[in-house]
């Protein structure tokens, strides 16, 4: 937003998420020391990491929509291969 400070707590979370990128893009592995937990993607639990206030498990995080996007993503790319 226009105007708005930096806080300390808007550059942890910068540090952290760019922790994440930087170790996934080295290992493909987002974790390493010092950074929340994040958990290998298993659909059977569908336990995400929210990226939020703090950096939570959850699972099911916005299952609807997800589902809805990998439905469309899935049929696109059918359409795709068919041409």
């Amino acid at each position: 937003m226009a105007g708005k400070q930096t806080t300390d707590e808007d550059l942890t979370w910068g540090r952290t998420v760019q922790g994440y990128w930087l170790n996934f893009a080295k290992t493909g592995d987002p974790n390493g020391p010092g950074l929340p937990e994040w958990p290998r993607y298993e659909p059977a639990s569908d336990l995400v990491l929210e990226l939020g206030t703090d950096f939570v498990p959850r699972q099911g995080l916005y299952k609807d929509t997800l589902d809805h996007l990998e439905e469309r993503a899935l049929i696109r790319r059918q359409n795709f291969l068919a041409q």
